[in-house]
């Protein structure tokens, strides 16, 4: 299988490599679509399972019934997921720094390089979250060279697109894509 023969409105499966157990879980296709940084996968789900909700600087940006909407840009090493409350209100943009996805056995494969960047709508100033984990996954040998060497590179590029007000559309070519906004029934 490869990524034009993903069909929409199925589930794929992501399994997320990062230290300890591998993160695992479903969205829904939309489609591979073009962008300015090359081919995207984009998916969607419902949040569900969650243990708590998740704040930055004190706001909730992610809890039960919330939409996430997934860009996984197939030759970067980052992604872009559009988080939504539950009437439609984007509450903010996540990207994860990660290998470029891979498609292996019907599942979305990737390693967490455990950086991320959140950026509230309308902002432009850019959190770097999680850089104490980062840190102990370099100290311990988990993140490779050539691995920090390509985070870095990602992280200063969607850093530029948010300073220089070109984020998300840097990166999906428009604002929002409205036609991903509803998750399917």
């Amino acid at each position: 299988m490869n990524w034009g023969e993903l069909l929409p409105g199925s589930q794929l499966p992501f399994i997320i490599a990062k230290p300890g157990p591998s993160f695992r879980f479903l969205h829904d296709v939309y489609g591979v679509y073009p962008s300015p940084t090359g081919p995207a996968l984009v998916t969607g789900d419902i949040v569900q399972g969650l243990a708590h909700p998740v704040r930055i600087d004190g706001r909730v940006v992610l809890d039960q019934g919330h939409y996430v909407l997934r860009h996984d840009f197939l030759d970067q090493w980052y992604n872009l997921c559009l988080f939504f409350a539950p009437r439609g209100r984007l509450a903010g943009y996540y990207c994860d720094l990660q290998t470029p996805l891979r498609l292996e056995g019907g599942a979305a494969h990737c390693t967490d390089l455990l950086l991320d960047l959140w950026v509230f709508p309308g902002e432009v100033q850019a959190r770097v979250l999680d850089r104490d984990e980062y840190g102990e996954a370099v100290r311990g040998g988990w993140i490779p060279a050539d691995r920090r060497r390509m985070a870095a590179c990602a992280l200063r590029h969607l850093l530029a697109a948010v300073r220089g007000r070109r984020f998300p559309t840097a990166l999906t070519g428009t604002r929002v894509p409205g036609s991903f906004l509803r998750p399917r029934p």
